[in-house]
């Protein structure tokens, strides 16, 4: 008979006490935008994971458990890198210029953007081994292999949830232009035309339209 492995309770303590320090963390494109109190990069997980239950309920073909893991992981490396603003080739530190390049998506050639997407994966990967580094092994594959499988698009449920995380940006973006009309959102629908063409999805979009235009 196969001896259990005694489970390490500490190494999971410290874990979810690191984990938790995302509860602290502006997101980095609001703090930039110049928003007043922005949202925690725990509370983008939260509403991303909150929208993957709700309409990945409506896709049968999407493996749920699978889409909420994925949803609570994609962001964990923000722990160690902060959440990366990803697309721009350079933040200018002031405020009004910032403004001017946050007008519009930012167009990268593509050699521009697999090298950016090279850096940054490989940044988010090597925080999150270090993030994970103490917990059971099993647990420690998966959460990796969730990663792996939503910044590469390799599975439909990374697909879906990539399109989803989009959505949620594209909410919270539009909540912020409702509170202060001096901030403009139209990049994030430039970015949600692009990136989204699941069905539901889509369908979500004009539920936005309908409750805040």
């Amino acid at each position: 008979m196969k001896k259990k492995t005694k489970t390490n309770f500490k190494n999971i303590l410290d874990f979810i006490i690191s984990a938790g320090t995302l509860k602290k963390m502006p997101r980095t494109i609001w703090s930039l935008m110049g928003v007043k109190d922005p949202e925690k990069i725990s509370g983008h997980i939260f509403s991303l994971t909150l929208m993957a239950w709700a309409l990945g309920k409506e896709d049968k073909s999407l493996n749920i458990e699978k889409l909420l893991k994925m949803a609570l992981c994609h962001e964990m490396a923000a722990v160690r890198t902060s959440d990366l603003v990803t697309g721009y080739r350079k933040i200018p530190k002031d405020e009004q210029k910032r403004k001017k390049i946050f007008e519009k998506w930012p167009r990268l050639f593509q050699k521009e953007k697999q090298k950016k997407f090279k850096q940054d994966y490989k940044k988010e990967k090597a925080a999150l081994k270090k993030l994970t580094k103490n917990l059971n092994q099993p647990l420690r594959e998966e959460m990796l292999k969730l990663f792996d499988e939503y910044k590469t698009l390799s599975s439909p449920e990374a697909r879906f949830l990539n399109q989803l995380n989009v959505l949620v940006v594209l909410l919270e973006g539009i909540q912020y232009e409702k509170e202060d009309p001096s901030i403009s959102i139209d990049f994030l629908w430039e970015w949600t035309y692009e990136k989204c063409d699941n069905s539901l999805c889509l369908d979500f979009i004009e539920e936005l339209k309908k409750k805040f235009y």
